[in-house]
């Protein structure tokens, strides 16, 4: 059956209205699942730091690539499959498709890809520094020594990057802060939001019926 203008017009208004009830996670939410997450993925970097304070140049390079490739892996797959990571599962958050379907794959995978680069990026450069600290040098190295030692050697194209990536993620804060559903750029990458979870049960079902 064709419905009239005046019937789509009804159900255009009333889905309007359901989905304002979705309430979209802010930066503080945010900001506390990103650091539940940094703190899961952190014993690869305590014990990376540990490897380089005795000298372990290899030990310290394995653990980092472990580290920045296994918190793409985690963060990818966790929002593939469960639409949050352990972080936003314990703020309440979940990423939504725009129309609050929920994500797959692809999706996940398009609002990691700048990590992606950055993540790589940020790998090879931390390990061509350790390849160039001399062991004599880094066996010799303190714990608040080391930060300045790794600058030292640190070559300014890597420099280059860090600031980059510096500029993305303020850049990410900035448009998250004034846009109404609080979508980050990778958000729009994507074509997703972030939502809390607790105000999708209602709107869900008030669009399907």
């Amino acid at each position: 059956m064709i419905k009239d203008d005046s019937t789509v017009t009804h159900d255009n208004m009333y889905i309007d209205n359901a989905f304002q009830r979705v309430t979209y996670g802010g930066f503080w939410r945010r900001l506390g699942a990103n650091l539940i997450d940094a703190i899961i993925i952190s014993p690869f970097g305590l014990i990376a730091l540990l490897f380089m304070l005795n000298a372990n140049i290899w030990g310290a390079i394995i653990m980092q690539f472990i580290g920045g490739i296994g918190f793409l892996i985690y963060t990818t797959s966790f929002h593939a499959l469960y639409g949050a990571t352990l972080g936003k599962m314990a703020t309440g958050l979940q990423i939504r498709r725009l129309n609050i379907s929920a994500i797959g794959w692809l999706d996940a995978i398009k609002r990691n890809a700048v990590d992606y680069v950055f993540t790589i990026i940020n790998l090879i450069g931390s390990i061509s520094v350790l390849l160039l600290i001399p062991i004599e040098e880094l066996s010799q190295a303190s714990f608040l020594a080391l930060g300045q030692l790794k600058e030292t050697y640190q070559s300014p194209v890597y420099s280059y990057i860090q600031s980059l990536f510096t500029i993305w993620l303020w850049s990410e804060v900035i448009v998250l802060l004034f846009n109404k559903k609080r979508r980050a750029i990778h958000d729009y990458i994507a074509g997703t939001v972030i939502v809390v979870k607790g105000s999708l049960k209602e709107t869900i079902r008030d669009v399907a019926a």
